[in-house]
């Protein structure tokens, strides 16, 4: 059963356009004391929904992942902070054990939430995507995220780990993995050329990925859908080679 209100916790949302997912996102954490939207530009109802459902909603320009993420933890008035994705929603079986651990955290500073990935409807349980643990939950004065794209959390602080997972539908068919593959490998790949890695070591990790996902992570136990991830993966990390090259020669072109 989901907990009673978590007076201490604000869960926050990052959202641009999310109009078909966010309600659901939202009604899964309905308990928490506090839920925030940081709205960076929707042309849909995302803001009117969030509102309409009890979120307070703060318009903010997108800069970069990490950007976003630390402007919630400024604007988050809990101490305790659970970072959403307007994709996820949290099940009654993980709000009522982050309700406990919240109750005695026991000296942590933030939580590890392990991740559930669907392709449509299907829950993919290999090529290294379960559990999948992410630094979600985290004290709002002992945080602090980096990297522009696949940012990460630090906590100053001991890091404790919760069993049940958030729910992760990312991905509502294979086209659409593929869109969101091209939408997020350019800005990685400007990201990787900026810190200067080397554009053989890039490249050596296209035909890496594939053998990783699919073979070393057991893809291939996820039928047609797994070799569809692996594909994904794969053409991911060329795209970001691509635009990573492309940035070295000032032209920022993916490929």
């Amino acid at each position: 059963m989901p907990p009673g209100t978590v007076a201490d916790l604000c869960v926050a949302v990052l959202a641009c356009d999310e109009a078909p997912r966010i309600a659901a996102a939202l009604t899964s954490v309905a308990w928490a004391g506090e839920r925030l939207v940081l709205d960076s530009g929707s042309r849909d109802a995302t803001p009117d929904i969030a509102r309409g459902l009890g979120a307070r909603v703060v318009a903010r320009a997108f800069t970069d992942y990490a950007d976003q993420r630390n402007a919630a933890l400024a604007e988050a008035g809990r101490p305790w902070v659970l970072f959403l994705d307007a994709d996820e929603t949290v099940t009654p079986a993980l709000a009522a054990e982050i309700a406990r651990a919240l109750r005695d955290p026991g000296g942590a500073a933030g939580f590890e939430i392990p991740r559930r990935y669907f392709l449509g409807a299907r829950w993919l349980r290999h090529g290294g995507l379960y559990p999948d643990h992410q630094l979600r939950l985290m004290r709002r004065d002992r945080a602090r995220w980096f990297g522009a794209v696949h940012e990460r959390a630090r906590v100053d602080g001991p890091v404790g780990r919760l069993a049940e997972p958030l729910e992760h539908r990312t991905y509502a068919d294979r086209a659409d993995l593929l869109r969101k593959v091209r939408r997020y490998a350019p800005l990685e790949g400007r990201e990787r050329a900026a810190r200067g890695e080397s554009s053989l070591a890039l490249l050596l990790r296209v035909p890496w990925r594939f053998v990783q996902v699919l073979l070393l992570r057991a893809g291939w136990r996820d039928g047609a859908d797994g070799w569809a991830h692996a594909w994904a993966l794969t053409r991911y990390a060329w795209l970001v080679f691509r635009a990573a090259a492309g940035a070295r020669r000032g032209t920022g072109a993916a490929g």
